[in-house]
């Protein structure tokens, strides 16, 4: 009988460990199983999100096909002016693409509030003697309560911030500056950047620029070299009247079917004297030079791919050399700065869809 009991509890041993061998093996398979599937599908999304990349490459090229093709036309008419009623301009329905379809928008960089302009290009300071830095403080400063910007606090300080944030100093600008001092004790510490903005996205390091004022800041300012012209052809309305441009109402009403020229600038050119008392400042006439524009060589151009399950949006600065430039005669184009945007972390402003065109 002890042997009997014996050999019984072998057998029941040897069932456990073989049942248990078949759970681990299965759970093993199930496993393996269940990892390739993520497999497939991580390859599968970087192969769409990669496929989305190379067709907003193409929306890029396609886009300075269509400015190198109105450089030429301006050339051939010997009229060089950039509007709104020009084919670049004109908003396009989404484009349909094997697997998914693409969207672009061209959107003229100069017709924005340039960020750059804050600081004198010289001395890379706000200083109170230099008129053009002041003057575009001022202007800013203007455009910020228009738009109701910040929340909080005053549109004076939040200037103040984004000129320490730029300008070469550790003097901090007026009562509510910030330099390197405030930044490095933060939660995330960082210095400020001491020079010009190269994106528009380098304002959420700045204090008091959370998500919701970027989100309502963003679609009216740009990144561009200091000094470059306003485009009063493209410029939006709260843009125009933070520079003072003459007769607005009428330049609104005729710029998209008969955009201003050089013969016509003058008319709608801002005025020293109604600066100067609007701003208060001593602005002179060599201050006011190349304020304003007809025609744009800074586009940007914001594109959308949808493949399969992925949505890629990309954002690109195109230089476009006017004539007399070097490969200002030759047309050729560039792409000066791109970015492709995770629409979770940093949405980017809505492509508008405009069917009364087609293409």
């Amino acid at each position: 009988m002890n042997r009997l009991n014996v050999h019984r509890k072998q057998n029941g041993t040897v069932l456990v460990t073989v049942l248990m061998m078949f759970a681990i093996a299965a759970f093993l398979a199930s496993e393996m199983a269940y990892r390739q599937k993520l497999d497939v599908r991580r390859t599968s999304a970087m192969l769409m999100t990669e496929q989305a990349r190379e067709y907003l490459m193409a929306a890029e090229e396609l886009s300075m096909l269509a400015l190198k093709d109105d450089f030429k036309a301006d050339k051939k008419q010997n009229k060089f002016i950039d509007g709104l009623g020009d084919e670049w301009a004109l908003k396009r329905p989404p484009f349909q693409v094997e697997g998914g379809l693409i969207q672009g928008e061209i959107v003229d960089a100069q017709g924005k509030f340039n960020l750059n302009d804050l600081v004198d290009p010289a001395t890379g300071k706000g200083e109170a003697d230099k008129p053009r830095a002041k003057l575009a403080q001022a202007q800013f400063k203007k455009l910020l309560q228009s738009l109701d910007i910040p929340k909080e606090g005053s549109s004076e300080a939040l200037v103040e911030k984004i000129v320490d944030w730029m300008d070469t100093g550790q003097d901090e600008t007026g009562t509510d500056g910030r330099e390197d001092s405030a930044y490095l004790s933060a939660k995330r510490p960082h210095r400020t950047s001491n020079r010009v903005f190269v994106d528009v996205s380098e304002l959420r390091s700045i204090e008091e620029i959370d998500n919701d004022t970027y989100t309502k800041l963003e679609p009216h300012v740009v990144a561009l070299p200091p000094g470059t012209p306003l485009n009063i052809n493209t410029a939006e309305q709260e843009i125009l009247d933070v520079f003072m441009v003459e007769d607005m109402p009428g330049l609104l009403s005729r710029r998209e079917r008969d955009p201003v020229d050089e013969n016509t600038l003058s008319n709608h050119s801002p005025k020293k004297d109604k600066l100067n008392s609007t701003y208060d400042l001593t602005l002179e006439d060599k201050h006011l030079e190349k304020l304003v524009s007809t025609n744009s060589t800074y586009f940007e151009l914001k594109a959308k791919a949808v493949i399969g399950e992925r949505t890629v949006y990309s954002r690109s600065l195109i230089y476009r050399p006017p004539e007399g430039a070097p490969n200002g005669n030759s047309g050729k184009l560039e792409v000066i700065y791109r970015a492709y945007v995770d629409p979770l972390q940093q949405p980017m402003t809505p492509l508008t869809n405009n069917n009364n065109q087609s293409g």
